[in-house]
């Protein structure tokens, strides 16, 4: 099993865990312990928070605990992990030579950015289930004078306009997705084309110039070739012709490469290129 098919597997079975998680929670009121009612202002469903019982107590206490404050905490030990691995990595790269971390100070650049898009994931999701908390807790624990019933109608309208937001804010922060975007939005302008070249997974991708460079190239080296060839008259004759075509071959391929090259560091220094010219 590769190592893509190996990702793809395991992101399978982290959604499939989240739901059975998700669900597992969602029909605890189905057998006893806690219930459901009408929000206040009785657009929908939602867990009975209100009424001191010992189940809707314990249940909601559950619920903030393993539902709410623990994926926060999990979230927040990955990405201290991830931001105390890119600091390693940081320093590591002091050693390197001075082209190669240009190269990799934009992959992290893009690490960067990423990170940051998570910690805006992390307050959206505060921001939207955050309200539900704290609301239980003061109906199950604290002083319920405070709580109105248009009070109980904003939790639930918070948490459904950031479950609404969240696909969307995912794919916009996405480095790879906003960039083909731009490129779909540009009706494939090959300036928006080459600057994705670095997220690419295969080969690089070698813009049109280089390839009619190449294709120019062969069909030069080739013509020229073809027109040296003679019918040969002795064995010796023929052995020599086999040789220069054999020459004009490896000279052809060898230009081709170095064309293509050309091209790959292009894309790689697409804004040294522009200040060069």
């Amino acid at each position: 099993m590769n190592y893509g098919s190996s990702r793809k597997k395991s992101a399978y079975v982290s959604i499939l865990i989240a739901w059975i998680y998700t669900l597992a929670w969602c029909i605890c009121p189905l057998f006893g312990w806690g219930d459901y009612i009408l929000e206040g202002i009785g657009s929908s469903c939602t867990f009975d928070y209100i009424t001191r019982t010992p189940q809707n107590r314990s249940y909601m206490l559950c619920l903030n605990i393993f539902v709410f404050f623990l994926p926060i905490v999990i979230i927040l030990i990955c990405y201290t992990n991830i931001i105390i691995a890119m600091y390693k990595h940081k320093k590591d790269m002091q050693n390197i030579a001075a082209g190669s971390r240009k190269r990799q100070g934009n992959k992290m650049s893009v690490e960067l950015k990423t990170v940051r898009s998570l910690a805006a994931a992390i307050i959206l999701f505060c921001a939207g289930w955050m309200p539900y908390s704290v609301l239980s807790l003061i109906a199950q624990f604290g002083n319920t004078d405070i709580i109105t019933r248009a009070s109980t109608g904003y939790p639930g309208i918070a948490a459904k306009c950031i479950t609404c937001a969240n696909p969307f804010f995912y794919a916009l922060s996405n480095p790879i997705f906003f960039k083909r975007l731009k490129i779909f939005v540009s009706c494939g302008d090959e300036k928006a084309g080459r600057r994705v070249s670095s997220f690419q997974t295969s080969k690089s991708w070698v813009d049109k110039d280089t390839q009619m460079k190449n294709c120019q190239a062969f069909s030069s080296v080739s013509g020229d070739a073809s027109a040296e060839v003679e019918t040969p008259q002795t064995e010796e004759e023929a052995k020599k012709q086999l040789q220069q075509n054999s020459d004009s071959l490896n000279n052809t391929k060898q230009e081709t490469i170095e064309f293509t090259a050309m091209g790959e560091a292009k894309d790689e220094n697409p804004d040294k290129e522009s200040e060069t010219v």
